[in-house]
């Protein structure tokens, strides 16, 4: 196999898997119900797969010279296992007897990742010594190879991801996209395996034709569309799909049940249409909260009629901003004509687009702003329930506008987490509009405005504006007023949310709102892990950080004690280093997608190039750290020291620049994104060096990937979940940062403490 065919194979794998993992993910998330939670275990599975995997791979990559011909082996059995793991996540709702509807519980959720997830991420883990080793291309050049496979990899990635997120999402379905990464693969394993491998490469130019003959024939994407009505079956068994595609920015599918369309993202109910009687009357009784609206601005959620009522009060503008214009377009397919037209009449502007981009960006200015978003179960949704957003909101509207928001939640009760939840969007308004009203039921509406003349539960001002108004319809009655604004159920919820005294705001940097939604779904779906939670929202930032002191003083003492500071300790460090870089890098990488969402509104649809630039910075450290251990002279234990210090540190002041970014407008997004940039530089310094000064130790390169890819990938699992689960959404963003601030430095303190190299 030629130096060259080797260094692609190392390139191909690195893309092949991580488009994989980002397919994974999306296949999770419909599921899943669109929820979030399932990202940090799917990630945490994902790490913890590859550590095993490189850590058993450690005694054969010893022994191995080349890489050759486990490498080809693992690599097929990888390929062959990734489309299974598309069908089984489709139908892992039917395998783990979740009722249609239901979110999956946290135990079945973890055990569906471990049981698909970890064995093909124990492979790709498996592969990654040998990968090192193939690196070598027939060269002797030490262990600058390790480093040399970590970039070609981390290249790997970011082409691979690129490609998925900018040329393939919405174009191709995952299956096709898996194995034509598959084919070209097999085929540069088959041309690699030269004269001594020719029964390998007769089998893997066999597998070159059937993933050849699979697309041609209409086989892959035949395959994928039969698992696509599983997977829907396993949710709404009841109600035949009409179709299910996937957009750049979710799933989206569309059902028929008694004459009316059911539209689902990502597996979540969104709306019906068309509702002549159920939309329309929530949307009388919320245009009647100003008393004469002219110019309004929807935020989400007009493509199920609420468009339509809304004009029915004499409106001169409606602005309509829709993220996903999918989801515009297959609205107006299944409406017709007649309907579809709402979006055509000139007082109707429709654009597709973040809202809350559009409030920074406008210089507009509105008679009420209605935000019509699912509830917040997501860190995408929840981005229009901080308060960050309502300042934003406040500013485009005219004097004595009215904001208007809503949230499922259960009627006339509101103890525990319900209180939490809820309490928590009502202080977050209170803190930025002086008047807030909440009318209660099974959707909770909140009204906020400057001035007492707007939003008002008076139930005889409101039937005098209803009969101003002077519509014609069966839709709504001024008796329909009792179902949100009776005065007893009013008062009660207000005494209610304002006994809630103690719950926090919710803020980008902190989206506790989120976090207590995490929290409700735990409840409802049976999971013992909301009792965790819970005791993790009252221990707080100092019941991480005193078991990170507690750990560094046992160890600095055990060393000083027992005088054993020589090589194998130093060796010992620099996994640790290496531990500590996977926590850390994942975790910013996770808050900073957050933080891109809260600021931008649009990482899904921005999510390859997120990827892309940190896996470029990633590839960029790597390789600076690869041309510094090739030289024998340098002092490779301070430079880690130094370089996971330096990741410490800006693990610190990442905080501080976004609120600056946050802050300013949107230019800052080249801010941004040179953020990522660096980020991914600063975390790829220490695994070339980290791997150098181990291998001192270990006398070999296929061992030293071996441990310092299981070290690597233990901490990124543990990160990812406590990042994406616990961190940020509880603790705070800023709180996060000086976790990983304390980690990388207590590593660092004691990579300084050993005598040598």
């Amino acid at each position: 196999m030629s130096g060259f065919l080797k260094r692609a194979a190392v390139f191909l794998l690195g893309s092949f898997t991580v488009v994989a993992q980002v397919t994974f993910l999306r296949e999770f998330l419909v599921v899943f119900l669109g929820n979030e939670l399932c990202l940090g275990v799917v990630f945490s599975s994902w790490f913890l797969g590859f550590a095993l995997g490189a850590a058993a791979a450690a005694r054969p990559a010893r022994r191995a010279r080349a890489g050759e011909p486990l490498f080809p082996l693992v690599v097929s059995a990888l390929l062959f296992l990734a489309p299974a793991v598309v069908l089984l996540i489709r139908a892992s709702r039917l395998l783990l007897a979740v009722p249609p509807g239901e979110y999956i519980p946290f135990a079945r959720l973890l055990l569906a990742a471990l049981c698909l997830i970890v064995p093909f991420s124990f492979l790709v883990g498996f592969a990654f010594p040998f990968a090192c080793l193939l690196a070598l291309a027939g060269e002797r050049r030490g262990v600058r190879n390790v480093g040399l496979a970590y970039v070609l990899d981390a290249v790997g990635c970011l082409a691979g991801g690129s490609i998925f997120s900018f040329a393939l999402v919405g174009r191709v379905p995952p299956l096709p996209i898996l194995i034509g990464w598959a084919a070209a693969l097999f085929a540069v394993l088959a041309l690699g395996a030269g004269p001594a491998g020719r029964r390998r490469a007769a089998a893997l130019a066999v597998a070159v034709a059937a993933c050849a003959a699979a697309l041609a024939s209409g086989a892959a994407r035949r395959l994928d569309e039969w698992s696509v009505r599983v997977r829907w079956r396993s949710l709404n068994p009841d109600m035949p799909l009409l179709l299910s595609t996937d957009t750049r920015y979710e799933n989206i599918a569309v059902a028929r049940r008694n004459g009316q369309f059911d539209l689902f993202g990502n597996g979540q109910y969104y709306f019906s249409f068309p509702d002549p009687y159920g939309a329309a009357a929530a949307a009388h009784m919320i245009m009647t909260q100003h008393p004469s609206p002219g110019r309004v601005l929807l935020i989400g959620g007009g493509a199920g009629g609420m468009a339509r009522v809304f004009l029915e009060h004499g409106l001169d503008l409606l602005r309509y901003i829709e993220l996903d214009p999918a989801l515009i377009r297959i609205t107006e397919e299944c409406l017709g004509e007649e309907e579809a037209r709402v979006f055509r009449l000139p007082q109707v502007r429709l654009s597709h687009g973040d809202g809350r981009r559009f409030i920074k960006e406008t210089g507009e200015r509105f008679d009420m702003v209605v935000v019509n978003v699912p509830d917040p179960s997501t860190a995408m949704l929840n981005r229009f329930y901080t308060r960050e957003f309502y300042r934003e909101a406040r500013a485009v509207l005219a004097p004595g506008g009215v904001l208007a928001a809503r949230l499922s939640a259960p009627a006339d009760y509101y103890g525990g987490e319900v209180a939490s939840y809820v309490g928590s969007v009502y202080r977050t308004l209170r803190s930025v509009f002086p008047h807030v009203l909440v009318a209660p039921g099974e959707e909770h509406h909140f009204f906020a405005s400057d001035s007492p003349a707007g939003a008002t539960a008076d139930l005889g001002a409101l039937a005098r504006r209803w009969a101003e108004r002077g519509i014609a319809t069966d839709a709504f009655t001024p008796h329909h007023y009792l179902i949100w604004w009776l005065p007893e159920r009013v008062a009660f919820t207000r005494e209610s949310l304002e006994a809630a005294a103690r719950v926090p705001l919710n803020t980008d940097l902190r989206p506790v709102t989120y976090y207590f939604n995490l929290i409700i779904w735990a409840r409802h779906s049976g999971s013992a892990v909301a009792g965790a939670l819970r005791v993790l929202e009252r221990a707080g930032a100092g019941w991480f950080l005193a078991p990170l002191a507690a750990l560094l003083l046992a160890r600095l003492g055990w060393l000083l004690a027992s005088g054993r500071r020589g090589a194998r300790q130093t060796a010992f460090h620099a996994l640790l280093a290496v531990g500590a870089m996977g926590f850390s890098a994942i975790a910013l990488e996770i808050i900073l997608i957050f933080a891109f969402q809260s600021i931008y509104g649009y990482a899904y649809q921005m999510m390859g190039l997120i990827v892309a630039l940190f896996m470029a910075g990633l590839a960029s450290g790597g390789y600076c750290s690869t041309r510094v251990v090739a030289h024998p002279r340098r002092r490779t234990r301070p430079l880690l020291a130094l370089a996971a210090l330096a990741l410490g540190l800006y693990a610190g002041i990442v905080p501080s620049i976004l609120r600056l970014v946050g802050a300013s407008g949107a230019r800052s997004e080249y801010v941004f994104a040179a953020l990522i940039l660096v980020t991914g530089f600063v975390a790829g310094l220490e695994f070339p060096l980290a791997g150098a000064l181990y291998e001192r130790h270990a006398a070999s390169i296929g061992r030293t990937a071996a441990r310092a890819g299981a070290a690597d990938y233990l901490g990124a699992c543990a990160g990812a979940l406590l990042t994406g689960v616990v961190f940020v959404p509880l603790l705070g963003i800023a709180a996060a940062c000086r976790i990983l601030l304390a980690l990388n430095a207590g590593v660092a303190f004691l990579l300084l403490a050993a005598r040598d190299d």
